[in-house]
């Protein structure tokens, strides 16, 4: 039972990666071709698509969703199907359905389930290991005390008065973190290097405020905190890596350009000169090994470059340009954020009365009309000779085929399952038909008859 559900949340969750790999491919191209066009915030804000599609099982179809131009990997032959369904067949196999002509099926069910334990294993290890690691961090910051400095404190409400923030904060001088950063969500906590007050004067004190409070009034914390939890779902996917790496460094330009706005143009070089002065030291990174739970204005040196370049292009942009930006990205929204539309001819009611044909096809002895209705797969697994061989041995064991007595449907997925119950002279049978969104069958199966 415990492999069977983990491979039910496994499978969606390749499914869910997959989109998330076609919405960050689209992404990297915005980025290339038009990006100079877009500001540093939405840049960073492109990302939140792929990982509202990483935290949502499903999504509202629409013929303008980009998945209608191809497949998801559940159309790939026996595909998505073989590989999932196998999963519900291995608990309903029973002496009558061995005769179904399917010998991968026990190898390809134990993948799966073996695939979906080592998925479920790394996940689990990754947000236990960012558990602790928060865990730790906060534990080691409490020992330390507050900032007493009045000229920091009385900058720091002054700051926050501009920023309209009014939550609790309160500064740390420890050796915990080699750069000024934000830590913590629900009790934020500045901290600051030590020596940071005395080696700063009040201007570039207030821009390092500045900058972190950015951090605080966009939940940057709890963005990355719940990046860090898909990149442990998703950890198999390689894209997924990339747009979280990415994402990380538009952070820092975001967060840079969100602060600018609140400089005037002669601070500018200013602020971009704090930078340097931070970046110019030994230890410039945040802290030794940095986590999504602590964000700083120093998270990657090796950027500064491209940050410095950005403080001096930066110029405010009209109201007419966040209307615009605002409506393509609804667009995108709406072509990235949606499943592929399924034609309506593909309803529930068609596909029983096409099982219920299927099965007469069957008792006649038409078994080259029933693989008409085969995928590319299925004709391949199941050709009308081995058909023949199946239904033979099945009427041998069960007696002869004596009527339908019902039929249920249900789906899982993209796919309809049909269930139709048929009297056999031995006892009741369910055949069980898995159809795609074509309508055609990628499974079939014999299994015990479900008792009322």
């Amino acid at each position: 039972m415990m492999n069977w559900n983990l491979s039910e949340l496994f499978l969606p969750t390749l499914d869910m990666s997959f989109q998330a790999s076609v919405i960050i491919l689209l992404i990297l191209i915005i980025k290339r071709v038009p990006g100079n066009r877009l500001s540093p915030g939405w840049h960073y804000g492109l990302w939140i698509l792929p990982m509202v599609r990483l935290i949502l099982p499903g999504s509202l179809e629409s013929n303008i969703s980009i998945y209608n131009l191809f497949p998801g990997p559940p159309q790939w032959g026996v595909d998505g199907h073989l590989l999932g369904f196998m999963v519900h067949a291995s608990r309903e196999m029973t002496e009558i359905s061995k005769t179904t002509p399917f010998p991968a099926a026990p190898p390809l069910n134990l993948f799966t389930n073996i695939l979906a334990l080592i998925w479920i294993s790394v996940a689990f290890s990754m947000v236990a290991c960012i558990f602790i690691r928060s865990l730790t961090f906060l534990m080691a910051v409490r020992n330390h005390s507050q900032l007493t400095s009045e000229t920091a404190l009385n900058l720091l409400e002054s700051c926050k008065k501009e920023l309209g923030i009014k939550t609790v904060l309160v500064i740390m001088e420890t050796d915990l973190v080699q750069t000024p950063a934000l830590f913590g969500y629900l009790r934020p906590r500045i901290l600051l290097p030590h020596g940071t007050i005395e080696n700063l004067d009040e201007s570039a004190l207030r821009h390092v405020f500045l900058h972190e409070l950015r951090h605080l009034k966009h939940h940057d914390i709890l963005t990355g905190l719940i990046a860090s939890c898909l990149l442990a779902l998703h950890w198999f996917n390689p894209l997924v890596w990339m747009a979280f790496h990415a994402m990380k460094q538009d952070r820092e330009f975001a967060c840079d350009a969100m602060t600018l706005s609140h400089l005037k143009l002669p601070e500018h070089r200013t602020y971009g000169l704090v930078l340097l002065n931070l970046a110019s030291g030994e230890n410039s990174e945040i802290c030794k090994k940095p986590f999504h739970g602590l964000t700083g204005i120093m998270e990657h040196k090796s950027e500064m470059k491209r940050r410095i370049e950005m403080i001096a292009a930066f110029k405010k942009r009209s109201p007419w340009y966040t209307l615009v930006v605002t409506a393509c990205y609804l667009l995108l929204g709406l072509t990235v954020l949606t499943s592929a539309q399924i034609p309506a001819d593909n309803s529930p009611q068609d596909l029983t009365q096409v099982s219920k044909t299927l099965v007469d096809l069957l008792v006649q002895g038409e078994y080259e009309k029933v693989t008409t209705y085969y995928d590319a797969t299925m004709a391949q697994a199941l050709p009308p000779e081995k058909l023949k061989a199946t239904w033979e041995s099945l009427i041998t064991k069960t007696g002869a085929f004596k009527e339908i007595k019902g039929i249920r449907s249900s789906q899982y997925g993209d796919f309809d399952i049909i269930f139709v119950t048929c009297d056999f002279a031995n006892g009741p049978l369910d055949i069980k038909f898995v159809f795609n969104r074509e309508s055609k069958i990628s499974g079939m199966w014999f299994v015990p008859a479900q008792q009322n």
